[in-house]
């Protein structure tokens, strides 16, 4: 890296920090993926017991939200709603590179300089912040971070744009997703409602884009409440199938829940107690086998983007050094050596030219014209050794 230009410098340097960062703090970065409308915010908001991210039936999640549990002094300073839980910590990272964290100063900081109005409640904001498409381009990506919770302090979960938005205004949501799962996912939960089997755009999008995370991808069947329970054994063996046939995994992790249940019941609008107990018991399955294999899946991840580096940096080196050679090749075309040979070629056929048809010239013009042009052709030579000479 030291060895390139200014601009390769930085660009490599960044890039270099950043995957040190990466190695000193192996965070599980676990992407959760889906078509719209396939209950992914449902099954966060459940994770989370409470409805804090956006629901609907069209597309929501507009920009990457990143979902943490660790200690940090700031939590002592977040209100509590309602029913106790406390209000997560929002960080904002810019396109432009500015942070802002959204403590009360930190809010008026960011309304001055960006010039965003954000309503005051907690889940308002978040849901201003996630779901604005005119923020695309000024928001890179929000950060929630909730206090400590047992077995998920190493984990980052990141609730990804859908993967199929439809309308053109929403295709920035893909690009959004496109980027996590090429840069930041370790690993992947992929989501589809139980209603259906997983379809062609899904598989080809998650080929194209996160064929690196699939052999361990976990599968969750959402809306398992909607399916007749003789049919749910059925389903999961269709799906394994299709998984086993599509992405090779050989013993597929596949889950069903009822998200919608679980969070009704968690947030006192229930009394689905199965479904809910159902569902932290599926959450705590799958955190315990990502966690057996933590360190060998972000080992995994960052010898890729080493190697990724790598190559990049090759290519980079590869480039200059076929820029070098052509200007090597220029400099040696146009050198003084190389000029003066030419010089010379072009003299010998003036003078071949003249000596030639000097007779001529003599019986056509006369004597004194054939002096004028021999004063001509001795002015020419001196211009020519001049030119040799510089």
């Amino acid at each position: 890296i030291a060895c390139l230009n200014d601009d390769g410098k930085r660009l490599y340097s960044t890039k270099l920090d950043a995957l040190r960062g990466r190695f000193y703090d192996p965070e599980f970065r676990l992407a959760v993926v889906g078509n719209f409308n396939c209950g992914k915010s449902t099954f966060l908001n459940a994770l989370l017991k409470r409805r804090l991210l956006t629901t609907n039936i069209l597309p929501t999640t507009a920009i990457p939200t990143y979902i943490r549990w660790n200690k940090e002094t700031l939590l002592e300073q977040t209100e509590r709603d309602e029913r106790g839980y406390c209000n997560p910590i929002i960080k904002l990272t810019m396109t432009d590179g500015k942070a802002y964290t959204l403590t009360r100063s930190g809010k008026s900081k960011f309304e001055e300089e960006t010039k965003i109005r954000l309503p005051n409640d907690t889940g308002a904001i978040i849901d201003t912040l996630t779901t604005t498409n005119a923020l695309i381009d000024k928001i890179e990506r929000v950060d929630l971070i909730f206090p400590k919770r047992r077995g998920f302090d190493s984990f980052c979960l990141i609730d990804t744009p859908g993967i199929n938005p439809g309308s053109e205004e929403n295709k920035e949501h893909i690009l959004q997703t496109q980027k996590v799962l090429r840069e930041d996912a370790d690993a992947v939960i992929l989501l589809y409602p139980a209603t259906q089997t997983m379809t062609r755009d899904t598989e080809e999008f998650m080929r194209d884009n996160a064929a690196h995370l699939m052999t361990g991808a976990i599968i969750l069947l959402t809306k398992k409440d909607l399916i007749p329970k003789k049919e749910i054994e059925k389903i999961i063996k269709y799906t394994a199938k299709l998984v086993k046939e599509r992405f090779n995994q050989t013993v597929p992790k596949i889950y069903t829940i009822s998200a919608q249940a679980a969070l009704d019941f968690f947030s006192g609008d229930g009394t689905d107690k199965k479904s809910a107990d159902n569902f932290d018991a599926t959450i705590n399955e799958i955190i315990a086998h990502l966690s057996e294999r933590r360190s060998e899946i972000i080992s995994r991840r960052i010898s890729e983007l080493i190697d990724k580096l790598i190559e990049s940096i090759s290519q980079t080196i590869t480039a200059d050094l076929k820029d070098l050679e052509e200007k090597r090749a220029t400099l040696k075309k146009y050198s003084a050596e190389n000029l003066e040979k030419d010089f010379g070629k072009l003299f010998a056929v003036y003078e071949d030219f003249f000596m030639q048809n000097n007779g001529n010239y003599l019986r056509l013009m006369g004597d004194k014209v054939c002096a004028l042009i021999s004063g001509r052709r001795e002015e020419i030579f001196q211009k020519i050794q001049a030119a040799k000479t510089l």
